[in-house]
Formats: structure tokens, sequence, C-alpha cells
């Protein structure tokens, strides 16, 4: 009852599924008892058979997902997503991914996440496993796996963290090669570019560049970031503490 089916074998196998509408080559194709789904486009949900209250448009859009409640937008969304109660919008976001309750705004964002996040920005969070993880802004945490509440915003940020966790970060490139350091806080480009210690505060334009040490805490352009394996330094002001590399428990006021 209440189905509307147009386009060739569109919604072909539904047998007691009701209020379903799907516009498309092949749309629900495979539905069998699942109801209250809307898919438009060639193959949008083809392969779904029992899934529930779901929205896909755009081709191959939530091709085989499994789950209910969710959102997928673009061609390739969700295509095998099987967990439910997400968004995800933009070409091959989310479309191998497991991630429930999540939301993936972005072209190739989270295709092989597995764990709830929001990932926004091109290829964002595209490997992720880690949970309850923010990446927001082109290639933010692209590499990150099982790194955990990571929040970021800006392009390149955390890029290559991996098992990175509890970093705050903000800023174009902030943390950019860092792989395993957590609960850091960046803010300001390049800030913590190079950093893979723990515990450090940087704020402003390069602030602790290159460090790999430990609370550390820089306020000020280009501030420590000269300090590599320094750690316990406190340093604030405008270029202070370019002559620190190593030196540890440092107090610098300018």
């Amino acid at each position: 009852a209440y189905t509307v089916a147009v386009g060739r074998v569109a919604l072909q196998n539904l047998t007691t599924g009701y209020s379903n509408t799907a516009v498309g080559n092949a749309a629900l194709n495979a539905t069998t008892t699942g109801w209250y789904n809307v898919a438009v486009g060639i193959d949008a949900g083809k392969n779904v058979t029992t899934a529930n209250n779901n929205v896909l448009i755009g081709t191959k859009a939530g091709l085989s997902t499994t789950g209910a409640n969710n959102t997928f937008v673009g061609t390739w969304a969700g295509g095998n997503n099987t967990g439910s109660n997400s968004v995800m919008i933009g070409q091959d976001a989310g479309s191998g991914s497991t991630s429930t309750a999540s939301v993936i705004i972005g072209a190739f964002a989270g295709r092989s996440a597995t764990s709830t996040m929001m990932a926004i920005g091109y290829q964002a969070g595209d490997v992720t496993t880690g949970v309850g993880n923010t990446f927001a802004g082109h290639f933010a945490g692209r590499l990150n796996t099982s790194g955990a509440t990571n929040t970021t915003l800006g392009e390149n940020t955390l890029f290559n963290n991996t098992t990175g966790a509890g970093n705050t970060v903000m800023g174009r490139n902030a943390m950019l090669t860092n792989v395993t350091g957590s609960y850091n806080l960046a803010l300001g480009a390049n800030a913590l570019y190079s950093a893979t210690g723990d515990y450090n505060l940087a704020g402003g334009y390069n602030a602790l560049y290159a460090t790999t040490g430990n609370y550390n805490l820089a306020l000020g352009y280009n501030t420590g970031s000269a300090i590599t394996t320094g750690s316990a330094n406190l340093i604030i002001g405008s270029k202070t503490g370019s002559g620190i590399a190593t030196s540890s428990n440092n107090i610098i006021l300018s």
C-alpha cells in the first residue's frame, strides 16, 4: 500500500513492505518487507531488502545498506553502509563504512569509517575506527585510525594522525604530521605542525612547530617554534623561545 515505483524493475520484488517510493532504474529493486524508504536515482537502494526509513538520493546511493533511519545523498553515498541513524552527503561519502549515528559530509569522506563520528570535508576522517571524533576541513583526520575523541577544524588538521587521542586542533595544517601524540591543544595555522608529544598547548601561527616534547605551553606568533625535545616549557610572546631546542623547564615571557 502507498507505494510508488517509477523506473525499470524499481521495487520489483516488494512483498509485504509498504509506503516506499522508488524512482529510477532498479531503485529498491530487492526490497521485500522494508517500509518508508525513499530512493531516487539509478540503482539507489538497489540491494536493500528489509531496511526501513531510509532516504537515498543519487546513483547507487545506499546501494546495499542494511541499516535504518539513514539519509544518504550523492553518488555511492552510504553505498555499502551497515549502520543506522546517519547522514552521509557527497560522492562516496561513507560508502564502505559501518558507522552508526554519524554525520559524514564531503566527497570520499569516511569511506571506511567504523565508528560514530562527524566528518565534514573532502576525505575527512576517511579510514577512522576511533570513536567520538569530529573532523572538519578538507583532509582533516584523513589517516586517523583508532585515535578517538579528537576535534579538529581546518584543512589538513591531524592529517597523519593514527592513534593520537583527545586532541583539539584548529587552524590550517595544525598538527598535520602528528601520528600518536595525544591530549594536545593547537590553535593557529601550523601550530604543533610536527608534534609527536602529549599535553602540549600551542596558540599562534607556527607555535611549537617542531616539538616532540611534552607539557609545553607556547602562546604567540612563532613562539617556541624551534623546540624539539624540550618539555615543560612556558613561553609567551611573539617569536619567543627561538633559542630553545632541547632545553626543558624554562619560563620565558616577552
